[in-house]
């Protein structure tokens, strides 16, 4: 049996429960707050609920054995065992229990429950909860891995109040416009079911989508395409990303729905649907234009639908509209409150040369507005007449098709590198003279409208050698691992042939940990990382050698370490000591967090964070409350300490206040160390922490315990709040002889420090950051790449397969046993939870030979490791001292109750040591607790020891046809997979219950040993691309990192294990989880 790789065992039953809270809250969105040890003045405090307006109190019980008449319940309390608990008077009480035999009559917080006068009592063991929240984020695993860190990181902080705007936030395509909409007053038809509006490029479309919105109070927006520089546009173009936004942006939350779940919440929340722009399907994603077309018509039987879009070629049979011009006094209206061009002759120009059509309105109005005149041009009959006039320079023309080649943004710097000098002379007047045909952010420029690019297409005009110099000189580039087209590779049409020559070069480790030693912007190497994925889809399988996948899923399970997104204070430092280093714009690639970043800092706009990080749960307000904050935090960091402290009342007042004592007197003793002090009141304090930081560690830690323990017996951890002190010190620069912000560079820092992990270490670098800043010291800033690839110490799970990949090697003489070991060990500790199966999964698919070694390496204290969960072949052979140090552990874990859960010995039962056990149980009067239907339950009866049956949880699995259908097989699936003939190389796409690709081997048992061999690369190939077929995401390659050396190993002769090994060495170096850092 292997042991249990729950999740979240790491927390008591307590914390468990209240997990699955916070869960719900962030599924299903219908909490408002949870309060972990409420204040409250009875005995239901473990949790507190707003829930609907409704207030509901908890109390969490851990009871192994409890029955309903061990419970006495009065109006106003209830006897637990003879232990009174006070129930509230002004909300619902609830009583949840691991186990408790109740008949259930009601539905209370979507659990089964007792509903009594006053009570609602719940049983729900560890395993329902799991499954439970398992259910809650089926379609999306890394929520959970993200909802999980923050409630560990609430636990670690004291953070007890959760709101339900302190979740971290969830990830939506962004709908809004670049520009403001003014409403001129222009009527749609009247419609029953679904109107189509149809208009001509630049007609105001988009815009009358924000007029219909503001009819239309209660609609639902889509729109399709915002602008050149969206980094989604190409995700959103396609169907089953459509679903699956619609469904995140309406429920609120990361539940996988179907097209009629969809489709019944809008008809239940009554609102109009409104879609946007679905010509940009029909001219760039055709294939899934017949989805939509079919999704909306079911849509329209059941709710109103607006579809605006140009002219389709798409046979419709909708009711239709055409948005007309504007007419005069609606032309005027728009250049009044948009531009504030009031004089009549003025307006009325624009309007004769116009007609009211509302691109070109907005754009000779954007002209007026910059050169105070209207431009000399004839009357307009149309978009395609004003291009004509203003676009008469063929050199202007060809200059723009640079802006055909690529579906993103170019550098303006980067103009003069795909132009001659005479084109880019062209382009830079033309851009000076017409400013508004073209959208600029910071340094990056692209074409303001869509009409822009329709005209230039329909030119005729011959680009097929700018385009292939464009892909020259970006491949070319790429070839030469310059970042700068890194995050942009799949946005341009590069031919297939450079596709595969980049996906070559780049599905390297060796090249990645050349590219990333000195990588400033990790979310372009992310987003780079992303796209060559993407593009295996359009070369074939047998062009890339086994090393390449194996290397590419290694890469792919590094570039997936996010240690920074959304952390404001970090990205506004980071980014100003990227200024103050001699970084540029022109150094930012990417799209996301740090560029939004860097937009905020120069321009003082904050639309791209917002865009990137907000939803629908979040105003605009709330976010820029807290991006200010941050920023002021980081801005004042320095200035908390820049004289000494006074306090406004005596220290007692703030040892005294139960929620705030440690953060006061951390700043405090910080002050003091600083400044020193005469008042007498404090003395005893300075000294305190003289004494730590200056001559014993303990004897400081002696003192403050003694001062804590007068105010309060509930004032622990003193040496928290010394460590503390002593960090916010290093900080703030002070202790220079032996600080090593001071005295390290960056580099080395990170290589010094590299085993306090990841999640600490950006703490820190942060700190080394602002102290450059704040000393004007010149830094080696560069070298921060190497903390980008840290292994993430909290629920990391890239490594969770490695032990075997590391019997692979062993196998082959590559690594010996007490190195692998050791590596073993050493990744458990730099995790704080996650892999903790590690070691016993590692010495499980070993002989029991193997203890031996690795108790000659290390104590057992030292082990993250259950024992008695190994096979029983290893119990069997346990040396004495591992037998009763196993034995040891067990009656320490069940020393009050004396009870013994049957599952935590079941390996023990089948091995040869089970007399001996059975002998110590019986010795000093144990129980054991097993199941009802266990099979072992009528040996054991005749054992002479107690026995406590109880039934098990229940546990349904999902039929093969339904995991079949969700994209998900696993060697439990035989009979599908042989009844529906399914060849070895499309089972290899499919994905286990956790998303993941290739971690099940045995299916390959199903196929002939030639079979698997002959078609080894399409098989790794297509696990590479293995999706969630709910959300169109791809699976997790965590397995890649033991099981491609395993399969290799067992079905290919010609591969090269050793270059798989040199493959995973520099990963482990890469995430620092090797003894030989990096040079």
């Amino acid at each position: 049996m292997r042991p249990s790789k729950n999740a979240f065992t790491g927390y008591t039953y307590q914390e468990q429960i209240t997990f699955l809270f916070l869960v719900m809250m962030d599924v299903e969105r219908k909490f408002k707050s949870l309060d972990i040890e409420a204040d409250v003045n009875h005995n239901f405090d473990d949790v507190r609920i707003l829930s609907e307006g409704n207030l509901v109190f908890c109390q969490i019980k851990d009871f192994d054995k409890i029955a309903l008449n061990d419970l006495e319940i009065s109006k106003n309390e209830i006897f637990i065992k003879g232990r009174k608990h006070k129930l509230s008077d002004s909300g619902f009480n609830v009583l949840v229990f691991k186990k408790i035999d109740i008949e259930p009559n009601f539905k209370f917080l979507g659990l089964s429950a007792l509903k009594t006068d006053d009570l609602y009592i719940i049983s729900i063991s560890r395993i329902e909860a799991d499954e439970v929240i398992d259910k809650l984020y089926e379609s999306n695993q890394i929520r959970k891995i993200i909802i999980d860190k923050f409630f560990k990181k609430c636990l670690d902080n004291r953070v007890l109040s959760i709101k339900r705007e302190d979740l971290p936030i969830i990830k939506v395509f962004d709908t809004k416009l670049l520009e403001e909409t003014i409403n001129v007053g222009k009527r749609h038809l009247e419609f029953s079911n679904i109107l189509h509006i149809e208009g001509k490029p630049g007609v105001g479309k988009s815009h009358y989508v924000n007029t219909l919105s503001s009819i239309y109070k209660n609609s639902f927006v889509y729109r399709f395409w915002l602008s050149n520089q969206d980094k989604d546009y190409k995700a959103r173009l396609i169907y089953s990303n459509f679903i699956s936004d619609i469904s995140k942006k309406l429920f609120n939350d990361y539940v996988y729905r179907n097209e009629i779940e969809i489709i019944s919440k809008i008809k239940s929340n009554k609102q109009l649907f409104i879609l946007d722009g679905l010509d940009h399907v029909e001219n760039y994603n055709n294939t899934d234009l017949k989805h939509f077309v079919e999704f909306l018509n079911k849509l329209a039987l059941e709710c109103k639908v607006i579809v605006l879009s140009r002219p389709l070629k798409f046979n419709v049979s909708w009711k239709k509209q055409i948005l007309t011009n504007w007419n005069e006094e609606e032309t005027r209206k728009v250049l009044n409150e948009l531009y504030h061009i009031e004089k009549y002759t003025i307006c009325s120009n624009i309007y004769n040369i116009t007609d009211g059509y509302p691109i070109l309105v907005r754009f000779i109005g954007e002209h007026f507005k910059t050169f105070k005149n209207v431009p000399n041009i004839e009357k307009l009959k149309g978009i395609e007449d004003y291009y004509d006039q203003i676009l008469i320079n063929v050199n202007t023309k060809t200059a723009l098709t640079l802006f055909l080649t690529s579906q993103s943004f170019f550098m303006v710097s980067e103009l003069n590198l795909f132009l001659s000098d005479e084109l880019f002379d062209c382009l830079n007047e033309f851009i000076a003279a017409y400013p508004y045909l073209f959208e600029k952010r910071l340094n990056r420029i692209s074409l303001f409208h869509d009409s822009l690019n329709k005209y230039l297409k329909e030119q005729n005009i011959n680009f097929s050698k700018r385009k292939e110099s464009v892909n020259n000189l970006v491949y070319n580039s790429l070839a030469r691992k310059e970042k700068r087209f890194m995050s942009r590779f799949s946005f341009f049409d590069l031919e297939v042939e450079m596709k595969l020559e980049v996906i070559k070069q780049f599905s390297s480790i060796k090249v990645f940990k050349e590219i990333a030693k000195d990588c400033i912007d990790f979310e372009a190497l992310r987003a780079f990382y992303t796209q060559i994925r993407e593009a295996l889809n359009d070369v074939p399988h047998s062009e890339l050698e086994v090393i390449n996948y194996y290397d590419l899923s290694l890469i792919i399970n590094i570039v997936i370490r996010d240690h920074i997104s959304t952390q404001n204070q970090f990205l506004y430092t980071y980014s100003k000591c990227l200024f103050y280093n001699g970084y540029t714009t022109e150094d930012v690639t990417s799209s996301e967090y740090l560029f939004g970043m860097f937009n905020y800092i120069i321009e003082n706009d904050p639309s791209l964070l917002y865009n990137i990080t907000s939803d629908s749960l979040y105003s605009t307000t709330r976010f820029l409350e807290g991006l200010k904050k941050d920023v002021y935090t980081e801005k004042q960091f320095f200035l908390k300490h820049a004289k000494p402290v006074k306090l406004n009342n005596s220290i007692d007042y703030y040892l005294k206040d139960d929620f705030n004592w440690r953060e006061y007197l951390t700043h405090i003793l910080t002050n003091l160390y600083i400044y020193k002090t005469s008042d007498e009141s404090l003395l005893e304090l300075q000294n305190c922490i003289d004494t730590f930081i200056n001559v014993d560690e303990n004897e400081g830690i002696r003192t403050l315990e003694i001062i804590l323990h007068r105010q309060s017996s509930e004032r622990r951890y003193p040496h928290w709040v010394l460590n503390d002190v002593k960090k916010n010190l290093l900080a703030l620069g002070r202790l220079p002889e032996k600080n090593p912000y001071l005295n390290l560079n960056l580099k080395n820092y990170v290589k010094e420090y590299s085993s306090i992990g990841s999640f600490d270490m950006s703490v820190n670098i942060l700190n080394y950051l602002r102290l450059s800043l704040e000393k004007e010291i010149k830094i080696d800033i560069e070298s921060i790449g190497l903390f980008w690839c840290m292994y993430y110490r909290r629920k990391d799970y890239t490594v969770i397969n490695m032990h075997v990949a590391l019997k692979v090697f062993e196998e082959n003489g590559l690594i010996d046993e007490e190195t692998a070991i050791k590596r073993v060990v050493f990744t458990q500790n730099m995790s704080e939870k996650g892999i903790r199966h590690l070691l016993a999964d590692y010495i499980s698919i070993h002989s029991p030979s193997i203890i031996n070694k690795v108790i000659k390496y290390f104590d057992l204290d030292d082990l993250n490791i259950i024992w008695f969960n190994l096979l029983p072949k290893h119990i069997s052979a346990f040396p004495e001292r591992v037998f009763n140090y196993a034995v040891n552990t067990l009656w320490k874990h069940n020393r009050f109750n004396k009870e013994v859960d049957f599952k935590d010995i079941a390996n023990v039962f089948y091995s040869s040591r089970w007399e001996e056990l059975l002998d110590d149980l019986k010795f000093f009067k144990y129980k054991i607790r097993i199941s009802k239907d266990a099979e072992e339950l009528k040996k054991l009866k005749k054992c002479a020891i107690t026995i406590l049956p109880y039934e098990e949880d229940g546990h349904k699995s999902n039929s093969s046809d339904y995991r079949y259908k969700h994209g998900m097989l696993d060697s439990r699936d035989k009979e599908l997979i042989i009844g529906k003939n399914l060849s070895v190389v499309e089972v290899s796409g499919y994905l286990n219950g956790n998303y993941a690709a290739l971690e099940d081997l045995d299916i390959f048992k199903l196929y002939s040993t030639d079979t698997v061999a002959k078609n080894l690369k399409h098989i790794l190939y297509n696990a590479t691309l293995g999706k969630i077929n709910s959300i169109n995401s791809f699976g997790s390659l965590y397995y890649f990192v033991g099981n491609l050396p395993k399969l290799v190993d067992t079905y290919d002769e010609e591969s090269n294990i050793k270059e798989l090994f040199e493959s995973f060495v520099i990963f482990l170096e890469l995430s620092m989880l090797n003894n030989e850092i990096i040079n």
